[in-house]
């Protein structure tokens, strides 16, 4: 379906990605590596916080790999379930299922909130802004909540199922450690959004934040639909059907029809660093 959607509006799409100047394109890949980088920060983070000994960068490169190239496949969740294969070898299981819970849960959380502040700002009140630096509390304070939540429900069942029982309590501290890497992770995939919307699409910032904002929330849609793989189909519906009169409809599809393009290589390229990170480390020992 991306593929015909591509083809379809293949010119339109061309047009957004030319229009971008040669020297902007850098400003876009610096804010997608400060997205990749931050996302590694993020999983590293939430490993330690749950007593597992922090992986190498190459390894939690390679694991955000596995979570990325996953999710295209049938399922959505083989990625998961790869990384936290790997990362059982390390820990025990009980700590490595909550910590994948913790990373993911933080990621959705985050950026569903962020997206949601950010419009807010542009279509209601800057004021709204203020609001960001309180996310890693509220995301922290949620998650407390939820486990405790599932703790409940599982001493109700059986022992070999009352995984979560068994996972060390996270601190305050570590929760918010986490919650903060991972607004910064969120605020650099959205603000090379908003850019991309400001230089393909020639529209003015605060258009594009809101865009920016509005897709956000499409692919929280799409990384709940854990049955579509990578969400392709669910993402791109969501956001047409949310972003209103920003802007006309040949040009949303060509738009979503261009980040599809640019995340799916980004998400390729991704796998291929995580690989000569990993056969350096393998070569120097």
């Amino acid at each position: 379906s991306c593929i015909w959607v591509l083809a379809e509006n293949w010119q339109a799409s061309a047009d957004a990605l030319h229009r971008i100047p040669g020297a902007f394109w850098l400003v876009l890949l610096v804010l997608l590596g400060c997205f990749w980088y931050s996302s590694i920060a993020v999983w590293r983070s939430a490993v330690q916080a749950h007593g597992i000994p922090r992986p190498g960068f190459a390894d939690a490169a390679s694991h955000l790999a596995l979570l990325l190239l996953g999710k295209y496949l049938p399922g959505g969740v083989w990625g998961f379930l790869a990384r936290h294969a790997s990362l059982r070898a390390h820990s025990a299981q009980a700590q490595a299922l909550v910590a994948g819970l913790f990373e993911q849960y933080l990621g959705v959380v985050t950026l569903f909130v962020l997206a949601a502040v950010l419009y807010v700002a542009v279509e209601v009140h800057a004021m709204a802004m203020l609001f960001v630096p309180v996310i890693p509390f509220v995301t922290g304070f949620g998650w407390r909540i939820l486990i405790g939540t599932a703790n409940a429900i599982h001493a109700r069942l059986p022992a070999k199922l009352a995984l979560l029982r068994e996972a060390p309590v996270l601190t305050p501290s570590a929760a918010f450690h986490a919650g903060a890497l991972s607004v910064v992770m969120q605020l650099a995939q959205l603000a090379f959004i908003a850019a991309f919307a400001h230089w393909g699409l020639q529209l003015p910032w605060l258009p594009s934040i809101a865009i920016a904002a509005v897709y956000g929330i499409a692919i929280v849609v799409g990384i709940l639909s854990i049955l579509v793989p990578g969400g392709i189909g669910v993402r791109e519906a969501t956001f047409l059907l949310l972003c209103g009169g920003q802007f006309k409809g040949a040009d949303a599809i060509a738009f979503i029809a261009a980040l599809r393009l640019v995340f799916t290589v980004f998400d390729g390229a991704t796998g291929v660093v995580a690989y000569a990170a990993r056969l350096r480390g393998t070569l120097t020992r």
